[in-house]
This record gives C-alpha cells, sequence and structure tokens, in this order.
C-alpha cells in the first residue's frame, strides 16, 4: 500500500501552509448553496408550519368538534 495515495485524500480543517482564507469563488458557490436552501426552505417550511397548526387546531377542538356533529346529525333526523 502507498502511503503517498492516501496523503492526497486526507481532510485537514486546518490551514497549515496556506492561507486560512477562503476564495472569492469559493464564496460564491457558498452563497449559492444558501441561497437554494433558504428557498426551499420557505416555501416548504411555511407549509409544515400550517399544517402543524391545523393538527394542534383540531386536536384542541376535537371533543366540541365530535359532539357538533352530533347534535347537527340529531337535528338532521329529527327535522328531515
Amino acid at each position: 500500500m502507498n502511503p503517498h495515495a492516501n496523503a492526497a485524500r486526507h481532510w485537514d480543517t486546518s490551514s497549515t501552509s496556506d492561507s486560512a482564507d477562503s476564495a472569492p469563488m469559493e464564496m460564491c458557490i457558498l452563497r449559492e448553496q444558501l441561497d437554494g436552501c433558504r428557498e426551499l426552505r420557505g416555501r416548504l417550511f411555511a407549509s409544515q408550519c400550517n399544517a402543524q397548526r391545523l393538527h394542534r387546531f383540531l386536536l384542541a377542538h376535537l371533543v366540541s368538534t365530535l359532539v357538533l356533529a352530533a347534535l347537527l346529525m340529531v337535528f338532521a333526523i329529527l327535522v328531515f
């Protein structure tokens, strides 16, 4: 096994001999990626929040909704 072949694949988070600054091209690509993530999060996140809000409302009013539905059925049977 060649130890030099594995050295090229080594990931290091510190800057040893190179500059620690990010290249402008790296920042541009990162900005594009974050913008894409933000756009996706916006639409999906809003839908998920609305679904959770509706779910909480229905759970909180489950008993009263069932009672109201039963009363409406009884009323409809008696009247019609």
